[in-house]
């Protein structure tokens, strides 16, 4: 893996960690409140469906 690609794109770098982890840290789910468009459509995944 590319060092520089992780150090620049860590879990913890993105959003939805730092909610749920604010979420679980204090156990109120309605601090999960996404400000970015959710990414989980089939098509932003290239070869999901080659399984």
């Amino acid at each position: 893996m590319n060092r520089k690609i992780w150090e620049n794109n860590r879990p913890s770098d993105y959003e939805t960690w730092q909610l749920i982890a604010k979420v679980i840290v204090t156990n109120d789910p309605k601090l999960y409140k996404p400000t970015l468009e959710p990414n989980t459509h089939w098509a932003n995944w290239l070869g999901s469906g080659s399984m």
